[in-house]
């Protein structure tokens, strides 16, 4: 019967049943994708009330809008190692001011060649 439900109620029917029990900690792999907008934002709700208990909570995410939203540290990994790691606003302000472009050049450039 369950592998009837469509993705998405999957999902949520799966981070329910991890509620429902009140681990201490409670492990999230990418919990909303595949969610539709309105449904995404009623979950991260649900999630923001959990977390304000003595709960922890562990998020894997490509979003930085839901790691913004839901954590209150942020780890980033690259290549399977962890970079940095912080509060939002201390990460802006390391990454946050726009892109950074770095030219090579294998001879002399001037200025007007770049």
């Amino acid at each position: 019967m369950i592998t009837e439900l469509p993705l998405g109620m999957k999902r949520r029917l799966s981070i329910a049943i991890s509620l429902v029990s009140q681990p201490k900690i409670i492990f999230l792999d990418e919990p909303t994708t595949g969610l539709d907008p309105e449904t995404r934002r009623q979950l991260w709700n649900i999630l923001q009330e959990v977390k304000k208990g003595d709960r922890a909570m562990i998020l894997t995410t490509h979003s930085m809008e839901e790691a913004d939203v839901l954590c209150n540290r942020i780890g980033i990994v690259n290549n399977g190692v962890m970079t940095c790691i912080g509060s939002q606003d201390r990460l802006k302000e390391l990454y946050g001011g726009g892109y950074h472009l770095f030219i090579n050049c294998d001879r002399n450039c001037t200025d007007n060649e770049i």
